[in-house]
């Protein structure tokens, strides 16, 4: 899963500059060399799997499954990811039982396991947690796994060496807390931040507010107002003024745990506004709840939207959540399967890019012209959604550049008990091309919140494309 920004300084950067197509890698010869059988149950697998990429173990014994974080420095067991019941019936395996196949966050998407001989000697071993054991540790996991250093301009190594001249024998734990978070605010990726429970407190280092959240804080500055205070303002606006009664003129639709509203625009045009990409069931952590809640929502959403000219799928605020929930709605607007994006991991040698489908919906679809609206203020999975979409023929993308922060984040736990959390994937969209760090670009731009006054542009850029619809007709 992606996480959830809730908060402004939850939120990442935008850059509105373009990136060179990276092309995916080919598949490994030993890998297309082989064959996979599925293991319905995984009490007959017994062993040790090292991944490609993300620095993860996972041992199979006695019918359980354990999943370990490790590093050069640390192996500590991971109690986040799946265990023998979810993975029952969707681990592939060779032959040999060299390679497995495995699915973590997202069932259309494998990851790559090696066998190793057992498990290393430092796993459940204590690990001093001096300053500089704990600041070294941070490096080694970001330069580990941290794919981006060249698309957000990150001079790592000069940072390392600044950040390590940063401690003396002497340095506390809130002086590491300080130099530890000025390394995550100068890496400037929604997707990274360091986690930590201190003094009783848990807090936080987030980094990369973007420019319209930037914008939002320094125009509560300007008007002496708290910057909490500002946002919940800004985003009520955004919902209740813009959405609700402008657009919609007060005969709108809220559902899914209030993070889905559309109704009618003229009576002839459908518009739906999707806030994020999960929480719709209200159950913490659950997608297929959450698809179940969204499914709802959208058979209510097509029937009312039933002989519509066209549809706007308003994801301009848009906090992101889970990659199968955004293929989910994007499943409601395709005509036939559809690749809709490739994913690798990017911090793995001979990496295998997977096609990523969007599957057309079981239930009401449109197929008619949509037009998607993004800003950037849409990242993660929002992000994911905007590639899911732009794949299919009958969608026009309209608005500003996403956020360009589309990689899952991988947390790494750190030898003092703080928790580091980078993107290390790739993702490509359906022509092929990387959109990490740089955010996708609308075919249409068009203002969502004005570089003056975030407050505004939002309703102005949605009646143009109905006004434009309209000319259509």
């Amino acid at each position: 899963m992606k996480k959830v920004a809730i908060s402004l300084l939850a939120a990442g950067a935008v850059c509105t500059a373009l990136v060179a197509a990276k092309e995916a890698p080919g598949i490994a010869s030993d890998d297309a060399a082989r064959s996979f059988t599925k293991v319905n149950n995984v009490s007959h697998l017994s062993g040790v799997w090292r991944s490609r990429g993300y620095g993860w173990l996972v041992e199979f014994k006695g019918g359980k499954v354990r999943f370990y974080d490790e590093s050069a420095s640390l192996c500590v067991v991971n109690t986040t990811l799946p265990d023998a019941d979810a993975l029952n019936g969707r681990v592939l395996t060779s032959a040999d039982r060299a390679l497995l196949h495995l699915p973590v966050n997202d069932p259309s998407y494998l990851h790559t396991f090696d066998r190793i001989a057992a498990l290393p000697e430092r796993c459940g071993s204590d690990v001093d947690a001096t300053p500089d054991v704990v600041l070294d540790a941070m490096i080694e996991v970001f330069s580990t796994h941290y794919a981006f250093f060249d698309e957000r301009n990150v001079e790592w190594a000069q940072l390392v060496a600044e950040s390590r001249a940063e401690l003396t024998p002497n340095t506390t734990e809130s002086q590491l807390w300080d130099v530890m978070g000025e390394m995550v605010a100068r890496v400037d990726d929604a997707h990274v931040s360091l986690e930590a429970e201190i003094d009783g407190d848990e807090t936080a280092h987030y980094t990369g507010a973007g420019r319209t959240l930037t914008r939002l804080e320094e125009q509560a500055k300007e008007r002496g107002i708290d910057i909490d205070e500002m946002y919940e303002r800004w985003e009520d606006g955004y919902w209740e003024h813009n959405v609700a009664q402008m657009l919609l003129d007060g005969h709108g639709v809220r559902t899914g745990n209030d993070l889905i509203t559309y109704g009618l625009i003229e009576n002839n045009i459908g518009y739906i506004a999707v806030r994020a990409m999960t929480g719709f069931s209200g159950e913490d952590g659950n997608p297929v709840a959450d698809i179940a809640a969204l499914d709802r929502a959208m058979e209510r959403a097509m029937a009312l939207f039933a002989g519509v000219d066209a549809i706007i799928v308003d994801a301009s605020i848009n906090w992101g959540g889970y990659d199968v929930v955004a293929r989910a709605l994007a499943g409601r607007f395709a005509a036939e399967r559809t690749v809709g994006y490739y994913k690798y991991a990017g911090d793995a040698e001979d990496a295998v890019a997977q096609a990523i489908h969007v599957e057309p919906s079981d239930g009401r679809r449109f197929t008619g012209p949509v037009y998607l609206v993004t800003s950037n203020v849409t990242l993660s999975a929002a992000e994911i959604l905007t590639m899911s979409m732009r794949a299919l023929p009958n969608v026009t993308h309209f608005g500003e550049t996403t956020r360009g922060a589309l990689s899952d984040i991988l947390t790494k736990p750190l030898p003092n008990g703080w928790s580091v959390s980078l993107s290390n994937e790739v993702y490509l969209d359906h022509k092929k091309k990387a959109w990490e760090g740089f955010g996708i670009p609308p075919q249409r731009n068009m203002t969502i919140f004005s570089e003056d006054d975030v407050t505004s542009g939002h309703v102005e850029a949605i009646q143009k494309i109905v006004d434009m619809i309209g000319e259509a007709g």
